[in-house]
């Protein structure tokens, strides 16, 4: 299983007392910010982007709506109508229903007051079909997804959006700027040795 966020909050509508939520969970033909996860590109942050198409054939499916990808805070559900998912030419959209639970209200409130501002979701991606990683000259490495293979939940109202804000991504990068820095050294060695060998 796979996490993506989008750093983007989600509307609130509110019409004849019935509170919603709506917005896009992912948007098409758009870089993500730098990445972390050595699932996809090992030791290296890398970008992401996500073409038309991708989503289609796993929307059909039983997909919950998550409050910060909590299971036991269902906010919505595709199969009874109270959360809908549909793609255009922008992305992903979403628009789930807010009753009068606990969970609901308490997801209304807090991007109301900007506490949360973000929106995330979780899915799977075939081991060798449906996305590929294109290595870049001088920029960032690309994984570029053509078609998600399950949708598994998707969270309207996230408190941490950002993937940075993970240990993982933190472990990662340290890890990277050691790899630079022990290139950087053996680069600098191999350097002098040469350089002594001239003077020779």
């Amino acid at each position: 299983m796979i996490t993506r966020a989008l750093r983007e909050a989600p509307e609130l509508v509110e019409d004849d007392g019935r509170r919603k939520l709506r917005g896009y969970i992912a948007k098409f033909n758009a870089e993500s910010y730098e990445l972390w996860d050595d699932r996809i590109v090992e030791g290296e942050p890398f970008v992401e982007i996500i073409r038309p198409g991708a989503f289609d054939g796993v929307l059909g499916e039983d997909i919950r709506a998550l409050f910060n990808h909590d299971k036991s805070l269902v906010l919505g559900r595709t199969t009874n109508g109270t959360l809908r998912l549909k793609t255009d030419d922008v992305g992903l959209f979403f628009e789930v229903d807010l009753d009068d639970t606990t969970v609901a209200q308490d997801a209304w409130k807090m991007v109301k007051r900007r506490d949360i501002d973000g929106c995330s979701f979780c899915f799977d991606l075939d081991e060798d079909m449906g996305h590929e990683v294109i290595y870049r000259a001088n920029q960032v490495t690309l994984h570029e997804i053509t078609q998600f293979t399950k949708i598994i939940e998707v969270s309207p109202a996230v408190t941490f959006p950002a993937y940075e804000q993970t240990e993982s991504y933190a472990r990662n990068r340290d890890r990277a700027q050691e790899k630079k820095l022990r290139l950087a050294r053996s680069r600098a060695i191999r350097q002098r040795a040469l350089w002594s060998i001239e003077q020779d």
